[in-house]
């Protein structure tokens, strides 16, 4: 078996360590803290956490029908920072988050659009009867060779990092589902509207 193999398995090995959970209890801070990847002003009068799973339908109709409009109308010009955190599903939501950690070494805007287009294709690669592979072909379009996305999904830091964010989301907000959206640290559990979405930021703005 190589390494590849038998880095992929032990991602469903840790997903179900995850659904029982295995964290040291004592752990540092740095230890526990997840990665996350933020957008926008820091000093936004508003902040809002996403929690995703890329292979939440949810989430993929949000990011391909109204994110942009928010980014357009809020991020862009200052009004919200929004900070995208994994909140992963299922086995193959993990693996493909730890990729998209991988891209976000390079910037959160390369990041984002991979984020995008994962989204955008999640019909395809998510059903496919190797939805991995498919994910390794939409990072080669994103800049990342097949040695380079093989290391990726070795990176047990990644892994891990990408557990707690899901065990925190839990813990801290009590987030059960995604998407969820902690919006100035109140939580909005499910898909919204761009005009949904207004309702709730309009007032915190003004």
């Amino acid at each position: 078996m190589t390494q590849f193999q038998v880095a992929r398995r032990a991602f469903v090995v840790m997903f179900v360590a995850l659904i029982a959970p295995l964290f040291v209890a004592g752990a540092s801070a740095q230890e526990t803290q997840p990665r996350e990847v933020a957008m926008g002003a820091e000093d936004a009068p508003v902040t809002v956490i996403e929690y995703m799973s890329l292979t939440c339908p949810h989430c993929a109709n949000f990011h391909t029908d109204v994110l942009p409009d928010i980014m357009k109308t809020y991020v862009d010009t200052g009004k919200v920072r929004i900070i995208f955190r994994d909140f992963p599903l299922d086995g193959v939501a993990l693996q493909a988050a730890v990729v998209t950690q991988c891209m976000a070494e390079a910037g959160p805007k390369r990041y984002y659009g991979f984020v995008q287009m994962l989204f955008q294709q999640q019909g395809r690669w998510a059903r496919d009867s190797d939805p991995i592979g498919q994910v390794g072909k939409l990072a080669r379009l994103g800049g990342m060779n097949q040695e380079s996305f093989e290391s990726c999904l070795a990176q047990e830091d990644l892994i891990t990092s990408v557990l707690r964010s899901r065990q925190q989301g839990e813990s801290e907000f009590d987030v059960q589902s995604t998407p969820s959206f902690v919006v100035n640290g109140r939580l909005i559990s499910g898909g919204m509207s761009f005009e949904e979405f207004s309702r709730v930021i309009d007032p915190l703005i003004n």
